[in-house]
């Protein structure tokens, strides 16, 4: 079957972008978190629930990022 541009391909595609530039903005916020914790009173290890948020975050869209990758490939 050839590629074809439907209204559903085009979200998939949408949705893709907006997953991936938040897994590149979480590893940059994690990255930047934990080159300042040394100045957090405490250290990072106080503050254990904000590297865990972004972990989830992280998570959340990476899951899906890849799902709408697999249905856009696949045009399910």
């Amino acid at each position: 079957m050839a590629f074809q541009w439907t209204e559903r391909r085009a979200a998939r595609l949408a949705t893709i972008l907006v997953s991936g530039a938040v897994v590149v903005a979480d590893v940059a916020l994690l990255i930047v978190f934990i080159r300042s914790s040394t100045g957090l009173p405490g250290g990072w290890r106080l503050y254990w629930y904000i590297p865990a948020g972004i972990g989830a975050v992280f998570l959340f869209a990476l899951a899906r990022f890849r799902r709408q990758l697999t249905l856009f490939i696949r045009d399910e």
